[in-house]
Order: structure tokens, then sequence, then C-alpha cells
């Protein structure tokens, strides 16, 4: 069983609004973050949105999880720390990390994900995507017991996911095709080069 943990509780400084509740195709009802989580309900069996503080205006399918930050933008480290199941439930054999602002995401890289995890070796603690060269700690599929060393990075008051992850086995999945696959926003350039993309994709749709 693939749980998977969305955080969606930033502050979104650099957007200048909340990013995650932009329109992901103009004049469709989708957000980014709904589209994150649909494509993560299409994969995994339970799915938890990790929030801040404030009430979320979108609602969810009964069996999608909606959790509040206990304290708001202390960062993925701290969310996932506090949202990870203190106890390993023997049925879940993976947790699949999603950051909340990829509006290109797709099952299909998902699904290429956990078929390759569920074929690792057991010495490999993590499955971690790489986007330009770069580790992506919010895209990666985890062993439950990384949910300990979380938590316990967290209690010693550490800030960073990233130094914490170095410290365990990783595979790198770099299978990814879509440069929008793996791509999150961050400012408003971001989003503008987004709806730039899916312009030239429906372009393209209509040439053919």
């Amino acid at each position: 069983m693939l749980h998977a943990l969305i955080l969606a509780g930033g502050q979104s400084l650099r957007m200048g609004v909340d990013k995650l509740s932009l329109l992901r195709i103009p004049g469709q009802a989708d957000t980014v973050l709904s589209h994150v989580v649909q494509e993560a309900y299409a994969v995994a069996q339970r799915v938890t949105i990790i929030g801040g503080t404030r009430e979320m205006k979108q609602t969810w399918p009964a069996d999608i999880v909606y959790q509040r930050d206990r304290e708001a933008y202390q960062g993925p480290l701290q969310a996932l720390a506090n949202a990870w199941p203190e106890k390993d439930l023997p049925h879940v054999k993976g947790y699949l990390v999603l950051a909340g602002d990829l509006p290109g995401l797709q099952a299909l890289y998902l699904k290429q994900m956990w078929t390759l995890f569920q074929s690792l070796p057991s010495h490999i603690e993590g499955l971690m995507a790489v986007y330009e060269g770069r580790w992506q700690p919010l895209v990666a599929i985890y062993r439950p017991h990384v949910g300990m060393l979380l938590r316990q990075a967290a209690e010693r008051g550490e800030k960073r996911i990233l130094p914490v992850l170095q410290q365990i086995h990783v595979q790198e999945w770099q299978d990814c095709v879509d440069d929008w696959g793996l791509r999150p926003i961050h400012t408003p350039e971001d989003y503008q080069a987004w709806l730039q993309h899916i312009q030239l994709q429906s372009m393209a749709r209509k040439i053919e």
C-alpha cells in the first residue's frame, strides 16, 4: 500500500498570492493543488494533505484526509515529522511525499516510481526524483521508518530536510521526460512560464 503525503502549508512569499489556489489551466476549475491531489489519488491508496493553519476552501473525497500543521510555516521537515504516522502500519510499504505546487505532475510518472520502488532491495530507503541535476525530496517515495528519522531531526531543532535525507540510502529517479513533470512554481514568472507551456500544448493539439 502506498500512502501519499502532500505538503500544502507554505506561505507562497515569492509568489505573492496562494500559489496552490491558482488555476492550473485558465477557464477550468482545477487548482494547482487539486491537480496534485488528483494525480496522487490515482496511484496511492491513502492520501493526506498537510496544510497550514488556514481553512481549505476546496473540498475533497471523504477518504482524503486534510491535516493541519501543528505550527504554521515551519517548513517541510517539521510538517512531515508531525504528519507521518508514529506507528508503522504493516500494510503501508511506502510514503509518497509530494509538494503541492507541481502543475505538470502526472500519475503516469508516480506509477513508474512506485513500480520501481517496490522492486528495490530493502537497504534502499528512498527513491527520489532528480530535476535539473538536483534531488527533489518532495517528489519521492520513502520507506516507513524514514518518518522516525525526520521526527528525530525535528526534535533536535533541525530545519532543513535535505541534510537528513542525505544520511539514508537513496536511489535517484531520472526517467521523467517531461520538463514540467517535476517542475514546481515558486514565482509569478514560474506561473507565467507554466501558462505559456499550456498554451503551446493547446496550439500544437489544434494543428494536429
